[in-house]
């Protein structure tokens, strides 16, 4: 399913899985985690501190967003493979996730299909962590999500779709730490569900 109500092509997402709300019991839905993060080539810590995994799934998070907006403003260019490589570098190793995600926008190409922010003064999509992060293991974590989106369809250029208002879509998200390093596995969205835990459009 997609992560945009009634548009199958912004980023897929599953409605099944491991991580839904009673994978996630027990997470602060007040959030946990500060803006940080390595870069000194040493190992990304164990799901075992939450409190230091949430910034890199946070700026994870953010990069799925800045990529997704690129992807979806002109998906042809995806062919190039610079676009391609970079968003599954965000996934752990043969993510169907991704590779779903990829398909769906390849789709949207052929289509004649692109998306654009609705506003100047906000992102087209927008994914926070809707409170904390919680171990499944050393290197798995669980989290509950919100995406907030606001976009114009264009089909063959021409406006055929555009949100009034944001959206806000719930969803929970699994990351798991690669060789060292926090990837994303999976960002899940119930079909028809609106309305994060906050209510708001920010963490």
């Amino acid at each position: 399913m997609a992560l945009i109500v009634g548009l199958p092509l912004l980023a897929c997402s599953s409605d099944g899985g491991d991580a839904d709300d009673a994978t996630i019991e027990g997470v602060d839905a007040d959030g946990a985690g500060v803006p940080g993060g390595g870069g000194d080539g040493a190992p990304e810590p164990a799901a075992s501190e939450p409190d230091e995994v949430y910034p890199h799934v946070a700026e994870l998070l953010g990069r799925y967003d800045g990529l997704v907006e690129q992807i979806v403003a002109d998906p042809a260019a995806l062919e190039s493979g610079d676009l391609r490589g970079d968003f599954l570098d965000l996934f752990v190793p043969d993510s169907g996730f991704a590779e779903t995600s990829l398909d769906g926008w390849a789709q949207m190409a052929a289509d004649g299909v692109r998306l654009t922010p609705a506003s100047p003064d906000h992102p087209l999509n927008f994914t926070y962590i809707d409170g904390g992060v919680r171990a499944l293991g050393d290197d798995e974590v669980v989290f509950r999500h919100c995406t907030v989106q606001r976009y114009v369809r264009h089909d063959d250029d021409r406006e055929t779709d555009r949100t009034a208002e944001p959206l806000l879509l719930p969803g929970t998200g699994t990351a798991v730490r690669v060789d060292g390093e926090w990837r994303l596995a999976e960002l899940t969205t119930p079909p028809g569900l609106t309305g994060c835990t906050h209510g708001s459009e920010g963490p």
